[in-house]
Formats: C-alpha cells, sequence, structure tokens
C-alpha cells in the first residue's frame, strides 16, 4: 500500500468589513414656483454618499407624460455615481409646453440598497402668457 502523503493544515485569517450603503438628498422638494408656457428653469439636487462605499443610484420618473415630457436631466438620463463620503449636484431642466398645476414625484433609488429610495415631489405653477390685452385710451385734458 502506498504510504499517505500528509498535507499540512493552513489557516489563512479572512477579515472582511460590512458596510451599508446610505445617501440623502438635500431637498425633498423641487419648487419651481410659477412659470411662463416655454419658460426653461433649472435647479440642482445635491445627492450625498453617507457610506464608505461608491453609491450607485437611478433616478427614475413616473409614466405620467407630463413627467416625461418636461422633466430633463443633464448628461445620462437616470444612473449616476457619487464616491465615498462626497456628494454630486444633478441638474435638471424643466420646460413646460402647457399652461398646468404641476405636481410629480421623483424616484431616487439606491442600487446597491433598496431599502434606501427617496421620493422628490416636484412643483409649478405653469400659466400661459398674456397674448392681447387692451387699455384704456389716454386722456388729453
Amino acid at each position: 500500500a502506498e504510504a499517505l502523503v500528509r498535507i499540512p493544515v493552513r489557516c489563512l485569517p479572512v477579515t472582511a468589513k460590512v458596510c451599508e450603503s446610505l445617501m440623502e438628498v438635500a431637498q425633498q422638494n423641487l419648487n419651481f414656483g410659477t412659470l411662463y408656457v416655454n419658460q426653461e428653469c433649472r435647479k440642482k439636487l445635491v445627492i450625498k454618499n453617507l457610506s464608505d462605499v461608491p453609491l450607485l443610484y437611478r433616478i427614475s420618473k413616473t409614466e405620467n407624460w407630463v413627467s416625461k415630457e418636461f422633466i430633463n436631466f443633464d448628461g445620462d438620463e437616470s444612473l449616476g455615481f457619487v464616491k465615498p463620503h462626497g456628494h454630486h449636484e444633478r441638474d435638471f431642466l424643466f420646460t413646460p409646453k402647457i399652461s398646468l398645476r404641476f405636481r410629480e414625484e421623483l424616484c431616487l433609488q439606491n442600487l446597491q440598497n433598496p431599502r434606501n429610495t427617496i421620493r422628490i415631489l416636484v412643483k409649478a405653477v405653469v400659466r400661459k402668457r398674456d397674448t392681447f390685452s387692451l387699455g384704456p385710451p389716454a386722456l388729453d385734458l
């Protein structure tokens, strides 16, 4: 019979660090105020990474056609990245085409931690510009 060769047992210590990915936003509401039809307005949304790992996020609009048509992001449409303990300013462009009371919700989703989802309310009052007006005639006394 062959002699069994005994391989010595080695113990390798393995260390790991568990870190939860967390984010927060500086403002829960983006209020554009009173605008006129076809008037462009920009706002910034500040996204803060509160963790030791990079933050990967997605911004999604509601399925409402108004939201899809009037709110635009600078750069990539929906995905973003924030370095550990950093912040990122995301530009939004709001261009209303019709007069209405605008109230939509954006969803800011942490891709590494689905429980850390933030809803942002976008509000505006859009008015139609005056197209015609008559004033009283000037009186010359």
